[in-house]
């Protein structure tokens, strides 16, 4: 009960952040980063943009590399090594990330912050802002309406928390690694500040439950 205890204080704290941002805070500060060309600067810093854009790609590699794992682990009479379960609790728990962002995005249906696809509305080009409910094929994911939660930092916490899990010494490097990439989708203007709120939440949530579920402990 203790693990369900402190997820169920990570969303009230997180919701609450959530609802203050979404309110208070979004618009002024995504207003703020593109007066001052946060992104413009950023991109001058050589890999950044490499680092921080990882294609969407990468997504489909955590079911090929947990199927593998699964292959091997009911071809082999011992256990897997404590690096295996690692992979295996980190790639379960991107994998569900990533299904649920989908549906969550598509439940929300967000506006941007910027425009920067197919003119999508945007609140810095349109001063579109808020959520239109259910928009778009039937739980996906939508380019026009997909801000919240962020993606990248729903994954990015959903693969730093399955390795701190694992590797408790790890954990305090692995939050902040976490938490540098929700903060540069904010900084790109990529995402509000709630939306990685929810992705940070979203994400550390599916790497709690995954990790109980396939427990090297």
């Amino acid at each position: 009960m203790h693990f369900s205890r402190n997820l169920l204080l990570l969303w009230i704290v997180g919701i609450s952040f959530i609802l203050i941002t979404y309110f208070w805070l979004d618009k002024d500060l995504s207003t703020f980063i593109y007066t001052h060309h946060w992104r413009e600067n950023l991109l001058q810093i050589p890999g950044l943009k490499i680092i921080i854009e990882w294609p969407p790609q990468a997504f489909h590699l955590a079911p090929i590399i947990f199927f593998t794992l699964l292959i091997s682990r009911c071809r082999k009479s011992s256990k897997n090594s404590q690096w295996q379960s690692m992979l295996l609790i980190l790639c379960l728990s991107v994998f569900l990330t990533h299904l649920l962002k989908d549906d969550m995005k598509w439940i929300f249906g967000r506006y941007w912050p910027t425009t920067w696809k197919n003119n999508n509305l945007s609140w810095i080009n349109n001063q579109a802002y808020g959520y239109q409910w259910l928009q778009g094929k039937f739980f996906e994911g939508t380019d026009a309406t997909g801000s919240f939660p962020s993606g990248h930092a729903s994954v990015a916490f959903a693969t730093f928390i399955s390795i701190g899990l694992c590797y408790p010494k790890s954990m305090k490097v692995c939050i902040l690694l976490a938490t540098l990439e929700a903060l540069f989708m904010v900084a790109f203007n990529y995402h509000f500040l709630s939306d990685v709120i929810a992705g940070a939440c979203l994400g550390t949530t599916c790497a709690v439950l995954c990790y109980r579920l396939l427990s090297i402990r």
